[in-house]
């Protein structure tokens, strides 16, 4: 009815693959969020930013599991990282956002494993202005 299983009953279609596949994942879990899955569980604050003294907590996610994830290929493998993540989130997970990144992980450009990198670093935080002096506001 949906189109996505082939007319012979051959071979399932890749998206329709893939569709299981996030079925698999989301069941696991339990409560929506508003956090992006990365600010979750990556760099409180951008590693870099730190002054000398602080001592800062880490990620939830370390970082040579983050680089898992990146690598990570589409089937078994994409489901059971997404579905460690999950359940280091505790079941709560931002569903559109865990959505959409494992539908587009493999694609061609990389947006979804680059906008991750970029929330886990908290580079965002690196970004923004840290104070309102006159050199910034005079543009």
């Amino acid at each position: 009815m949906l189109g996505a299983l082939p007319r012979d009953g051959t071979r399932l279609d890749h998206r329709f693959a893939r569709a299981l596949d996030l079925a698999r994942v989301l069941a696991h879990v339990t409560e929506d969020s508003y956090l992006p899955p990365m600010r979750e569980v990556g760099w409180p604050t951008f590693p870099g930013s730190r002054r000398e003294g602080e001592v800062e907590r880490g990620p939830k996610l370390s970082e040579s599991r983050f680089r898992r994830l990146l690598q990570s290929e589409p089937g078994e493998d994409l489901v059971a990282q997404f579905t460690r993540l999950v359940a280091l989130m505790g079941g709560t997970a931002n569903v559109a956002d865990l959505s959409d990144a494992f539908r587009w992980w493999d694609h061609a450009n990389d947006r979804a494993k680059q906008r991750w990198a970029f929330d886990y670093f908290n580079a965002g935080a690196a970004a923004r202005p840290t104070n309102d002096s006159p050199e910034d506001s005079e543009e």
